[in-house]
């Protein structure tokens, strides 16, 4: 029988080769991810965009609030030296509602 393996040496170099690819894919297919961690990854991902899209929403809302608030303040500022003016009081009203629901959007949050 050992005479027999010492003849067909090739026919079991071959086997324990491919026995030894076997393994090496196996153990390398073992560490890739599995669909349920990149189902988690994903997950994860849009939780972290979603995040960060309130994030934007609010530095937006906060801008835009600054903003209205200027321009309430350069309106008052017109209004004492044109305290008729209907525009700028409507003006003052509009940029007033504005205000008020912006803060209600960043309250919100």
């Amino acid at each position: 029988m050992i005479d027999y393996i010492k003849r067909c040496w090739k026919v079991v170099a071959t086997i324990s080769g491919a026995l030894a690819i076997i393994v090496a894919m196996s153990t390398f297919y073992a560490s890739l991810a599995t669909s349920e961690d990149l189902a988690q990854v994903r997950a994860e991902t849009k939780a972290a965009i979603g995040e960060f899209k309130k994030s934007m929403d609010l530095d937006r809302d906060m801008a835009r609030l600054n903003q209205v608030n200027d321009a309430i303040l350069q309106t008052r500022l017109l209004l004492k030296s044109h305290p008729n003016d209907r525009d700028l009081m409507e003006t003052l009203k509009a940029l007033k509602q504005d205000k008020a629901k912006l803060q209600e959007r960043i309250d919100k949050r």
